[in-house]
């Protein structure tokens, strides 16, 4: 049963991959699609709030990396997937902390969506971790 919810949130979280890659690939072909992600970027722009918390992004992912760390260590040190996990996760760390610290919506158009399929992306690996351990 484990093995089997591991694999469906892994196959979950590829297929969010590739959903980055089609955005990226139709906006780029599609003039309709274009307008849609441009449109909405400029709405999510508008939102000061939404600024904010991408500001404070890298900070929380921080903290919450850290704190996983502390109380899985002993599991992580007996479990060699529990390790390739933590690797997966502090990738996806370092990726979602360079998107939101060194770009911005204007240098990529798809910039807001790419944050928030990867902080999907970043809570499914959280859970996977976390079914992992306890099951």
């Amino acid at each position: 049963m484990k093995k089997n919810i591991d694999i469906m949130i892994s196959f979950l979280q590829l297929i969010l991959v590739g959903g980055i890659y089609l955005i990226q690939k139709y906006t780029n072909k599609k003039l309709g699609m274009n307008r849609w992600v441009v449109y909405h970027s400029m709405q999510f722009a508008k939102n000061t709030t939404l600024n904010i918390a991408i500001k404070i992004l890298p900070f929380i992912l921080i903290i919450i990396f850290i704190y996983l760390i502390k109380i899985n260590i002993d599991y992580i040190k007996q479990h060699k997937m529990a390790l390739f996990d933590f690797v997966i996760l502090s990738i996806l760390t370092i990726i979602i902390i360079f998107l939101s610290v060194f770009l911005n919506y204007k240098l990529l158009k798809i910039y807001y969506f790419v944050i928030f399929i990867m902080l999907m992306i970043y809570i499914l690996q959280i859970i996977k971790m976390c079914i992992t351990k306890y099951e």
